[in-house]
């Protein structure tokens, strides 16, 4: 009952924390990339590729946003700046295509290059003013406090068990001891019996 119980608590605790760290993160993007997509309307709509490529710089340097990408309707890229290890992001001519999802406002896992475990996701948005100009796509990861509850939840979980197993080891040798007890005393009983026994039929 003890092992059920820990792992039904480590279960719901590791459910729990990534649906909130998943729906923050969630959260976030979908407000950076309104934020982005209203501020990459106008520049979009002029050709202004010097400014809009300035917007994306600037929303790149948010710590959860690894790249922008602002697409023509077709699927044609315009303007792609990447977060790097660099104090300024770079732009990147590289695809000169993409594929445009189905809908507006679908998140798609993140590819993370032949990483073994890809964190984050991608975000698309359809960027409209009177008429559709074009997509808009944010590759997200996880903030620094994302990785700090993470952490946390792994550490704890690491508690949990560590409790669990404790707890049924102790339980295992107090058994144990109360069984020896109970059969030790039984013995003597059985002796003191037998012995009674052997003087009764002298």
């Amino acid at each position: 009952v003890t092992a059920v119980a820990t792992l039904a608590a480590i279960g719901w605790f590791s459910a729990k924390t990534e649906s909130i760290v998943d729906e923050g993160q969630r959260r976030i993007a979908v407000l950076l990339a309104q934020g982005l997509a209203n501020a990459v309307e106008n520049p979009l709509v002029t050709r202004d590729y010097s400014a809009l490529e300035e917007r994306l710089r600037q929303a790149v340097a948010h710590e959860q946003v690894r790249s922008a990408l602002v697409a023509d309707t077709t699927g044609k890229v315009v303007s792609h700046v990447r977060q790097t290890s660099g104090e300024r992001p770079v732009a990147l001519f590289d695809p000169e295509q993409v594929t445009l999802p189905s809908t507006s406002g679908m998140f798609e896992p993140r590819d993370a290059g032949g990483a073994a475990r890809a964190t984050g996701f991608v975000y698309w948005l359809r960027i409209e003013a009177a008429r559709p100009l074009g997509w808009l796509r944010l590759e997200l990861v996880p903030s620094a406090t994302d990785d700090t509850l993470r952490r946390t939840r792994f550490q704890l979980n690491a508690i949990f068990v560590t409790a669990g197993v404790t707890f049924l080891v102790l339980m295992t040798l107090i058994l144990y001891r109360t069984y020896s007890s109970v059969a030790r005393r039984e013995l003597r009983l059985l002796n003191k019996q037998k012995a009674l026994e052997e003087v009764a039929y002298r």
